[in-house]
């Protein structure tokens, strides 16, 4: 089983990672000369944090770390979903689920404990019971 997720977290790596701008092309064709779809979404990124977390690849996390930045809503805790083929937010993008954002949140919250970072951690246990407590009520 290693083999196989080590041969999918290499194969993703290589071949759907944005070397260039950060995050990750949504599809790409055979041969990788053409990007299929132009947009890049957030919930591959929260995918991508869940996915290399469990293979605690720290040099990939960072990486996806750093490119939450490009997602995050100028005005709002939460992230775009959308954003174009050289990380730019657009207006389709600009909509947030609750779904994606908690995701997202969990991503994180994996991705700090494997790097070990205390800070981001108890961020997005904040971030999480914020969204829970605003959207869902439990009785």
């Amino acid at each position: 089983m290693t083999k196989i997720i080590d041969s999918l977290e290499m194969f993703t790596r290589e071949n759907f990672y944005d070397q260039n701008y950060g995050g990750f092309h949504a599809a790409i064709n055979q041969s990788k000369n053409d990007i299929v779809t132009e947009d890049k979404t957030l919930v591959d990124i929260g995918l991508g944090l869940l996915a290399f977390s469990k293979t605690q690849n720290k040099d990939m996390l960072s990486k996806l770390l750093d490119d939450l930045e490009l997602f995050k809503h100028s005005k709002t805790l939460g992230f775009d979903e959308i954003i174009d083929t050289v990380s730019l937010p657009y207006d389709a993008g600009k909509v947030r689920t609750t779904f994606t954002q908690i995701l997202v949140q969990l991503g994180i919250f994996e991705a700090a404990k494997v790097l070990s970072k205390e800070e981001l951690l108890n961020q997005s246990v904040s971030s999480i019971n914020s969204i829970v407590s605003k959207y869902f009520s439990f009785k």
